[in-house]
């Protein structure tokens, strides 16, 4: 990034106050944007750890595209705690776990799946559309 200080030909001796505003401003909606993003990622986090465990524990249920991405990148990164996660005899995660363990209904469970597909889309689609912004504010 370029900061101007002065002109060559700078016969007028004025700052550039409009150059100088233009990148406080970029600035300051960058530093705007990074905060909400940061502010929505351990909500994020939590729509992913559920998916993955609800999409482990079973895989009969239909995922979004996005979601799919997610479970397959998990299962080639991870294979481990893929099959740990998988397994019908572990430990109990956390409460979201323990509630998925214990509902037995196909379609209740497909619900809680398109639910959680639905809070995922639009997390993906809403940091997808921030980094595009701020990519177009930052050329």
């Amino acid at each position: 990034m370029l900061i101007p200080i002065k002109h060559e030909n700078m016969s007028a001796r004025r700052w550039p106050v409009i150059t100088l505003a233009l990148i406080a401003i970029n600035t300051a909606v960058f530093l705007f944007t990074m905060s909400a993003i940061d502010d929505e990622a351990p909500a994020l986090g939590e729509v992913k750890s559920h998916i993955l465990m609800l999409a482990a524990l079973h895989p009969e249920l239909k995922m979004q595209p996005e979601s799919q991405r997610l479970v397959d990148g998990f299962k080639e990164s991870h294979p481990e705690q893929w099959k740990h996660v998988q397994s019908p005899y572990r430990d109990i995660i956390d409460a979201y776990d323990a509630k998925i363990k214990m509902m037995e209904d196909t379609s209740k469970l497909q619900d809680e799946m398109d639910s959680l597909n639905q809070q995922y889309s639009k997390a993906f689609g809403l940091v997808a559309q921030r980094a595009v912004c701020i990519c177009a504010g930052a050329s």
